[in-house]
């Protein structure tokens, strides 16, 4: 063995192999708005001669789960993981996309343990023989709310009159067009009557992006689901959908048919349906629903 050292080195990594057994030679990763950031390292390990050695791009995070869940819960999922991980001892990787997308990967056929998306796509799911059948569970139903850059009002508007006169007098509204909360915003402009009146300062959007948008001034108003506009810095709620227009998003959790991690995935669904979380997910605009 050579006498490399990563002593002097600006990049340096440990493991059970020992000291200077491998040695870290780079350090890439890729982030974007609306994307997952990816991370990963290089370890190279020498014999003897520079001219034979061993190199590999491994992950920064040791996994052991894998899961596919819905954007509309991307805050709350990422506080409560590290809580899950310190009761159970289990890590999670976690692959965000819309509601729709996420549906259609598992009808594909993508492996995963877990999923959470809207519950009327279960059905399809269990009939292609994707997920287990016994195992639905709810997770939570998220009002679907306007956002505007700035405090929260003293009063969020939430009657048919009231979500109505703001949004005819909006002069620009975003909203995701590729996910569940697009669709049902725009279900509900039908429902009031507004689409032909307001269609000219509709901004379609990609995932996530509507609040962002909002908070940068480049948008007067955002549509998303309660918990995306909590959870965005610089924008708060100042409107609901009126709840007798059945608007709400519903996000159920399930199981892969052929899961390698049984134990774990019933472990990860008992933890995030457990009532103890009940007023955390209140406080970030979840509720409870029941199948």
């Amino acid at each position: 063995m050579s006498n490399y050292t990563q002593a002097r080195r600006p990049l340096a990594i440990t493991t059970p192999l020992g000291k200077d057994v491998l040695l870290l030679t780079g350090f890439r990763g890729h982030e974007a708005i609306s994307e997952l950031f990816h991370f990963a390292k290089k370890v190279e390990q020498y014999y003897g001669t520079d001219t034979s050695r061993f190199e590999a791009y491994s992950p920064v995070h040791h996994v052991n789960k894998y899961r596919v869940a819905t954007f509309i819960v991307h805050a709350e999922i990422e506080e409560l993981l590290p809580r899950f991980r310190q009761q159970e001892g289990t890590e999670v990787k976690v692959n965000y996309d819309v509601n729709p997308a996420v549906a259609k990967r598992v009808m594909d056929g993508e492996a995963f343990d877990v999923g959470l998306t809207n519950p009327w796509y279960v059905d399809e799911m269990i009939s292609l023989g994707r997920i287990n059948p016994d195992i639905h569970i709810p997770f939570g139903r998220i009002p679907l709310a306007i956002g505007a850059a700035g405090l929260q009002p003293a009063e969020i508007a939430d009657s048919h009159e009231a979500v109505r006169a703001l949004l005819l007098n909006a002069n620009s509204i975003a909203y995701t067009s590729i996910g569940t909360s697009g669709k049902t915003f725009l279900k509900a402009l039908e429902m009031m009557d507004l689409r032909d009146q307001i269609h000219d300062r509709l901004r379609p959007m990609g995932a996530g992006e509507p609040p962002t948008a909002a908070a940068r001034g480049q948008v007067q108003y955002a549509i998303a689901p309660l918990s995306r506009i909590l959870a965005a810095p610089g924008v708060a709620p100042v409107a609901i959908f009126p709840s007798k227009l059945s608007l709400n998003i519903d996000i159920s959790m399930f199981v892969h048919s052929k899961t390698k991690h049984r134990e774990q995935a019933m472990q990860l669904i008992q933890f995030l349906s457990d009532q103890a979380l009940d007023t955390y997910l209140q406080s970030h605009g979840i509720g409870r629903y029941k199948l």
